[in-house]
């Protein structure tokens, strides 16, 4: 019982560890395509 316990809540640790990593992600992805577009911005005023 207290082995399925101990699984049982390691299995949750997993799980919140993985949506930590999954936001933080998804975090990091809406970032670079900010920057991205901020630098598209800046070559295009640049350029014309």
């Amino acid at each position: 019982m207290r082995l399925n316990n101990r699984l049982a809540s390691a299995s949750v640790s997993v799980s919140q560890v993985q949506d930590v990593y999954n936001n933080i992600e998804k975090s990091l992805m809406v970032s670079l395509k900010r920057t991205e577009m901020s630098c598209l911005q800046v070559i295009s005023l640049l350029c014309n």
